[in-house]
């Protein structure tokens, strides 16, 4: 009896390995990626968070993505002056758009964040109806990418806050 059973068992770790080899890169491959780390400056009162981006490799669509709980509070009462986007590689369509919003789904860029380069690094400082200057954070932000259509393309995106 336990000899069928051992068989049994036998055939179906060989069935799901072959699928798991199969369909596993596959899956691993398809989602875009997006990295957030945070550095501050030694006075403290300036903050940067760092978003490493990677487009999905079957769409070159990128996630959208919401600071975690921790992110937030690094940030929160700080005031958002500036930001940098740095074309990888890979480099992303032209024209390529990025907004952030907050909880409220404003931009907190004031839109400044569309049609960027696709090989040159840019430097924005937002606007806020139309004269340019920042937002405090005040609630969550989301960072989307959208525009897209070079697979597996990559880009920085540095948002730079101060007190």
């Amino acid at each position: 009896m336990c000899k069928y059973l051992i068989k049994g068992l036998r055939k179906y770790l060989v069935l799901y390995t072959i699928i798991g080899v199969l369909f596993f890169p596959i899956c691993t491959m398809a989602a875009g990626t997006v990295v957030v780390t945070a550095e501050t400056l030694p006075n403290n009162d300036i903050r940067t968070l760092i978003f490493t981006c990677t487009a999905d490799a079957a769409d070159g669509s990128f996630p959208d993505t919401t600071l975690t709980a921790d992110q937030y509070a690094y940030v929160r009462g700080f005031h958002f002056y500036q930001a940098l986007t740095d074309p990888g590689s890979t480099a992303p369509t032209a024209n390529y758009d990025i907004v952030v919003n907050d909880a409220y789904g404003g931009d907190i860029s004031g839109g400044e964040l569309s049609d960027r380069s696709s090989t040159a690094t840019e430097r924005i400082a937002p606007k806020v109806g139309n004269a340019y200057g920042g937002a405090t954070v005040n609630s969550n932000l989301t960072v989307q990418i959208s525009n897209n259509s070079v697979n597996s393309a990559t880009v920085v995106i540095i948002l730079m806050f101060s007190r």
